[in-house]
This record gives structure tokens, sequence and C-alpha cells, in this order.
């Protein structure tokens, strides 16, 4: 019976890498032949302009680009570079962690472990794409392998303290690369009140120092903000949130925040977790770590839905949440249901956004092609059709009326002097407009706008005349994919 279970485990294992070579396959098929998405080359162009922080988000990621970019010439693998390595470090994570907290671990539980890992939407997307939450997700699951570290701890050893600090740290470093990593903490500050045999650290010094740590890491943002009156902060807390409560908005908002919250998380996940199986046995290092893991899902959606009062919360705000859950994984579905379901369901949803992004935009065989997706098609012609249009009437400018279009533009043509005006929210480019560095005249520009984001009056402000010269249609056979309207502008 022995060797008839370890004959199975092994057949087991040969399964497992199979799945996890075909999400490695898709993961690096995205990376390496998708276009940039529109927020890709918003940051890209941030890294142009190394900054103690930005309008949007903090700066960790955006530094680790820049840095990279000194050795790093293809500006297309600049792009992916830091989703790339946090890949590899977060799948070593994946194996410490797990082996540090399950006394049974063996290859087989790592292979489980990283193949759900990998087939999780809001794990496997955002360590794909070059937006700061892969590194939010890095440096979450240091800080909570250290902190397991500290749990698992007595009081009397000397390596409890240490790892406190290093949990502190990358913490610390995560809410350094986004905002909502700060949701991490709140969910270990809540479980250690009430369900931690540890609970002593928050009387104690350790507790003033980590906060002083924590807040010291934040500088450079914290700076940034005193010297640009605030407006990171005041974006986030202010003026994006819409304070007239209205029901039925209020209801859209939490429905289309769980829609994506369920998507993300894999419905064979949240079923896991909703309902365990009957055959679900943990340890006690297990047992803490689940009860962790619940404490920060709980208090994160909580908070999503009261913040769902005064905006639309995306799903991704939520991406703290998950994870604490990295090393009990295999134990949360630990049926062969819910796991063949989660790697389909992985597998599958990966290989249709691979497709969307790689290929051609699957929303385009059934309606209209989904803005997001066809903003990444087609710049070779937008390019070459705003060269022409600039020699033939001697301009330079070209101004966009969204920072998305206008990102994609300065990427795909290298001319980094663009500028944008939005009409209801500021951007990264309002700032560097102020601080001289687009040198735009503004005596004569080209304009490019689509329908969701036509010339408004910010735009229309700058300019006594503005006549509109074409109408671009980007295809891809005989679908058409994404329209523009050119317009040349005076005074």
């Amino acid at each position: 019976s022995k060797l008839g279970l370890k004959v199975s485990i092994k057949v087991e294992n040969y399964y497992l890498l199979l799945a996890i070579f075909l999400l490695l396959l898709q993961k690096g098929t995205f990376i390496f032949m998708a276009s940039p998405l529109p927020d890709e080359a918003y940051y890209w162009l941030w890294a142009k302009n190394l900054d103690l922080s930005y309008f949007d988000h903090p700066p960790f990621s955006i530094w680790l680009q820049s840095i990279f970019s000194i050795i790093i010439i293809d500006k297309f693998l600049l792009i992916r570079i830091v989703p790339i390595i946090c890949s590899i470090f977060f799948m070593f994570t994946i194996y410490v962690w797990t082996k540090a907290l399950v006394p049974s671990f063996s290859f087989n539980v790592y292979l489980k472990n990283l193949a759900i890992a990998l087939s999780l939407p809001i794990l496997g997307i955002f360590l794909t794409i070059s937006f700061p939450d892969c590194l939010v997700i890095l440096c979450l699951s240091m800080s909570g392998l250290f902190f397991s570290r500290f749990l698992h701890f007595s009081e009397n050893n000397k390596g409890r303290i240490t790892a406190w600090y290093l949990s502190v740290f990358f913490f610390s470093l995560a809410i350094l690369t986004k905002y909502n990593a700060v949701l991490f903490g709140l969910g270990i500050f809540i479980f250690l009140n009430f369900y931690s045999r540890q609970r002593s650290i928050l009387f104690s010094k350790h507790l003033i120092i980590a906060v002083i740590l924590i807040v010291a890491i934040q500088t450079p943002v914290i700076g940034w903000n005193i010297e640009n009156e605030f407006l990171s902060f005041r974006f986030h807390l202010q003026d994006r949130l819409d304070f007239s409560i209205n029901f039925d908005q209020v209801l859209k908002q939490i429905l289309i925040f769980f829609f994506g919250l369920v998507v993300s998380f894999c419905p064979f996940f949240l079923l896991g977790i909703i309902s365990p199986s009957k055959k679900l046995s943990f340890n006690f290092l297990e047992d803490e770590q689940l009860k962790l893991a619940t404490t920060i899902l709980v208090s994160t959606l909580i908070f999503c839905c009261t913040l769902s009062l005064f905006i639309t919360v995306q799903y991704y705000w939520a991406l703290p949440a998950i994870v604490a859950f990295v090393p009990i994984f295999q134990k949360i579905l630990n049926t062969f249901g819910r796991f063949i379901g989660l790697l389909i369901f992985g597998i599958s949803l990966n290989l249709i956004l691979t497709v969307n992004y790689v290929v051609t935009p699957v929303s385009g065989f059934w309606g209209p092609v989904d803005r997001e997706t066809a903003l990444i098609f087609g710049w070779n012609q937008v390019v070459n059709e705003i060269s022409e249009l600039k020699k033939k009437n001697n301009i330079s400018n070209v101004l966009f009326s969204d920072y998305r279009v206008g990102s994609l533009y300065a990427f795909h043509s290298g001319n980094l002097d663009v500028d944008v005006f939005m009409k209801d929210r500021g951007t990264q480019f309002d700032l560097w407009r102020k601080e001289g560095r687009s040198k735009q005249a503004l005596e004569r520009s080209i304009i490019m706008v689509d329908n969701q984001f036509p010339i408004n009056r910010r735009i229309e402000e700058l300019f006594k005349n503005i006549r509109f010269v074409k109408n671009m249609e980007i295809k891809e056979g005989s679908l058409i994919i994404k329209s523009y309207d050119l317009y040349l502008a005076h005074n």
C-alpha cells in the first residue's frame, strides 16, 4: 500500500507539473508577446521621470523599473521586468512559507500550492502585468512569511523579534508600492487583538518602533505630498469619492465589486472558504494561519463594502486579502473537484486573456470590442499617421484627452513630450506640466481623442481654433477595433 501511495503521488506530481507548465507558458506568452496595457505605459512614463512619489500611487515599483532601465535597453522587456522578477521570488517564497508552516510538507504539497497560486486570477494576472500590484504581492507574502515565523516562536526565542521587524519592514515596502497594502496590516492588527497568543506585542515598545519604521519608510511619499499640496492623498481620500449617497448607485457599486471579487478569487476557492470540506483538518499552525488569513479577508471586505458607499471599488483593491492564504491553499482546496475546478478555471481564464491581448480581442466575436482591450491595438498605424500629420503641418505638439491613450502613444512613438488634459480628474501629466517638463508651447498642436473621451473644455480653452482633420480606424482583418479623431489646433 505504501508503494501504491508513492506511485500515486508520483503520477499526481507529473500532472501538477504539466498544469504548472501550461500556466507558466501562458504567463510567458503574455509577458513577451502582448503589447503594453494602457496603465503599464503610464507607469513606464513615470519611470522615465523619476520622483519621490507620484499622483496615483507610491513609487517603489517605479523606482525598480527605473533601476532596471540602466541595464535593459529593450523597452518591451523593461516594461515587464518587475513582474518577471516578482513571480520568480514569489514562487520561491511559496516554497519557504509552506515548508515552514506545514509539518507534512513534501514536494507534492508545494506543487499543489504553486499550481493554486498560479491558477488564482488575482495572483496569476497581477504577477504577469506590470502594475504595482505584482510587487505588493511579493512584499506582502514576505511580510506574511516572517509574521508566521513570529507567531510560532515562543516569547523567549531571540528570533521572535527579528521575525517581527522583518515582517514590518516588508509590509512597509508594500505600502510604499501601493496604498491598499495597508489593509493587510489592518487585518493583522485585528488578529493580534482578538485571536493571537502573541497579543503582548501590542503593549510593548516593539509596536511603537514598528509604527516609527513604517512612517520612516513612507518619508518619500509624505515629503512628496507635502511639496505638492497633498495631491495624492486628496485624490484618493476626497476628489475621487462621491459623498452624495444614492442607494441604487451604492447597490450597483457593491455588486460590481463582488462580481469582480468572485471571478478574480475564483468561485472554487471562495467555496472552500465559505463551505469547508468535512474532511478538512488543520494542525495548530495551519489553524492559526487560517484564522489570520480569514481575519484579513473579512476586514478587507468590510472596508471595501464601506468604501462602496462613495466610489466603485475595483476588485483588485482587495488583493491583500488573498496573500495570507498562500501556505494553506492545498488544505482549503483539499477536495478533488474543487482543486480540478480551480485549475480548469485558471487555465481557461488565462487562455482567454492571452488570446484577447496577443491574438485578437475576444469581445469582438459577439459585439463591440471593450475599450481597455481595443486601446492596445494599432499603434504602428497611429504613430505613422500622426508622424505624417506632424511633418505635413510642421507641428511637434500632440495632446490627448485620456492619460491611457497619451501614455500608449508616448511608449510606441518614443516621444515623451506629450500632454494630457482630462475632463474630470487630474493625472501625473498635470504635475509634469506645472514643473515645465512637458515643454509644450501650445501654440499649434495635434489633438487625438476617442468617443469616450472627446475634446473637453480644458482643451477648448487652450486654443482659438480647433479643426477636425480625420477619423482614424484601427482594424484587425475586417474587424473595426477602435477609432480615433484627429484635430489640428492653433491660437
